[in-house]
């Protein structure tokens, strides 16, 4: 079985071409180009059904693969990074023109005036159409798009207007995702969002900002960067799984809490560590890159970025038992990211230990015997294989 297709990213360009073919007729949306990357705007009306059609065209194609949960829900996966917060990338993606004025929009109903909006954000705009959170922000070194770190900007880490910016951007996602799967579940009624990032993200709510622990400042604000704030997600109810290209090496202690509360929020993780080069950083106060925008510190900072080697068998063990689908980033040479060899015993023990554990869980629950969810909407695939097969 294989997890639900969606898009990767959501924002590509290319669905504007890819709904075309399918459907047959043109498709015109909002694109914008930054760092060599074609994106379509968030705000786009267009955006969903273009998505759905793709979504569905890989479910006829490869639905009858489409693995369902013990509890029904069929997760289709989507890529969707908005935002970063790393030591060589600090960024929130540009908005493009129909998203900036959605947000104005936003504020509009929010505030109703633009001198409540002032008021809120100690600004001084004239109206709301001067309100543009890309305008005169900072291109890092590697060209990346925007640093949020002008503090002269007003927008920037992490003021009043940055907040309501994130609230918008991640409340805006729930709306692309509820917009998609309305469309799929016309034709697989229990389809639910996985939705898969970069950047270590956790999609836990609760979290202090304020946390002496790094890792737990890493993912309260990166939730905010990427435009994922845990609660605003959670609340929508469509996202029932969280896949994430984990680089930081959470311990196991961490996994089990944050997967718990995570599990116990109505998010399940799947993450793929790059266990052979996790990325830590080491918040000091004499070497490394300036950290104390990112992590919101009260004073000035240094974050000192280590590589580092993490043992995959104590983090599926975590994992697995606190709720999560243990996984592992197997291949990819740009990001030097690689299943090793001793990763490989370790993935060849857990599954020896993890099977007799099932074993043993079956004999002394009616797991065995429950009921399978109903699944005739794998009737809608037309289950054809992806080679040719001829007689010998």
């Amino acid at each position: 079985l294989v997890e639900g297709w969606g898009t990767y990213p959501f924002d590509r360009g290319t669905i504007q071409d890819i709904a075309g073919w399918i459907t047959g007729k043109p498709w015109t949306l909002e694109q914008f180009s930054f760092g060599g990357y074609q994106a379509v705007s968030h705000a786009d009306p267009l955006l969903p059904a273009a998505s759905a059609a793709a979504w569905l065209y890989q479910f006829h194609r490869w639905g009858d693969l489409y693995y369902q949960s013990p509890g029904g829900d069929v997760p289709i996966s989507v890529e969707d990074t908005r935002g970063w917060l790393r030591q060589d990338v600090n960024t929130r993606f540009p908005l493009g023109t129909r998203t900036t004025q959605a947000l104005r929009d936003w504020l509009r109903a929010k505030y109703r005036t633009i001198a409540a909006v002032n008021a809120a954000w100690g600004a001084s705009f004239e109206s709301f159409d001067e309100i543009d959170p890309d305008k005169d922000q900072v291109v890092n070194r590697f060209g990346h798009l925007w640093e949020y770190t002008n503090p002269s900007n007003p927008f920037h880490d992490w003021n009043d207007a940055v907040a309501d910016l994130d609230t918008f951007r991640t409340e805006l996602r729930f709306r692309n995702y509820r917009d998609v799967i309305e469309q799929v579940r016309g034709e697989i009624p229990q389809a639910a969002i996985c939705v898969r990032t970069e950047g270590a993200n956790v999609l836990v709510g609760g979290l202090d900002p304020g946390d002496p622990n790094p890792h737990v400042r890493h993912i309260y604000y990166s939730q905010r960067r990427c435009g994922l704030i845990a609660e605003i997600i959670q609340k929508s109810g469509v996202v029932k799984r969280h896949s994430d290209y984990t680089t930081i090496p959470y311990t196991p202690r961490e996994l089990r809490e944050l997967i718990a509360a995570a599990v116990s929020q109505g998010v399940v993780p799947a993450y793929l560590p790059q266990f052979d080069n996790m990325r830590d950083i080491a918040i000091n106060a004499r070497y490394g890159t300036e950290y104390q925008v990112h992590y919101n510190l009260p004073e000035p900072r240094k974050g000192y970025l280590m590589h580092v080697l993490t043992a995959a068998y104590p983090w599926w063990q975590a994992t697995a038992e606190a709720g999560g689908v243990p996984g592992i980033l197997w291949e990819d040479h740009q990001c030097d990211g690689f299943a090793t060899e001793t990763q490989k015993r370790e993935l060849r023990l857990f599954k020896q230990h993890w099977r007799q554990a099932l074993a043993d869980w079956t004999t002394v629950t009616e797991a065995a015997t429950a009921s399978e969810p109903a699944s005739d909407w794998r009737r809608a695939a037309r289950a054809l294989p992806s080679y040719h097969i001829t007689a010998d």
